[in-house]
């Protein structure tokens, strides 16, 4: 368990706080068991330090607050792991530099098998993708708690919303529905 989820366990719910880090706590330890030989190693990373703990804080939570409460805990947690990512996005996309280093950076996570992508455009202003496979969303599904995978998807506007250089837009996303997450950045 992350220092970060048991302080925000205790912090939000200070009565109830000892039984839901139980309840993350041995969760936690199913997914870990259940998906460390069915997933790549960089598979397994990715779900173990970005996926698992949002889903075990939901999955705790349920047991404690309704289901829409408990998603938007688990998006306040979420959102509160990202917003230093955020920042710093916001403050690299300042300069030209910084812009092509993003793309570069997101170019390389293209490559990782946690998603299945497509490069459809990398020029000067414009750089596009679409991801049909996500793996923040498969696992959403397979533990039964799909309305959470929305959360992941809003999380983008979160991290790339606040750059002042640089556009960031999407029609749809895999955990919305949709028939994969399509992404557009375009220089402002």
């Amino acid at each position: 368990m992350k220092r970060s989820a048991k302080k925000f366990i205790t912090k939000e719910f200070p009565e109830l706080s000892e039984g839901i880090i139980k309840d993350y706590i041995k969760i936690e330890e199913e997914l870990k068991a259940n998906e460390k030989e069915l997933l790549t190693n960089s598979q397994y990373k990715r779900a173990v330090s970005a996926i698992f703990p949002i889903l075990c804080m939901y999955k705790a939570l349920v047991n404690y607050v309704d289901k829409e409460q408990a998603k938007e805990y688990a998006d306040q947690y979420f959102n509160a792991g990202i917003i230093p990512f955020a920042k710093i996005i916001e403050k690299i996309t300042k300069s030209a530099l910084g812009i092509k280093f993003l793309k570069n950076i997101l170019s390389k996570m293209l490559t990782d098998d946690t998603w299945d992508t497509t490069l459809n455009k990398n020029s000067d202003g414009n750089f596009d993708f679409d991801i049909t496979r996500c793996l923040y969303k498969d696992l959403c599904y397979k533990y039964d708690s799909k309305e959470l995978a929305p959360v992941f998807c809003a999380g983008d506007y979160v991290v790339f919303g606040h750059m002042k250089k640089l556009s960031f837009s999407r029609s749809e996303t895999l955990g919305e529905g949709g028939n994969k997450c399509d992404f557009h950045f375009t220089d402002r």
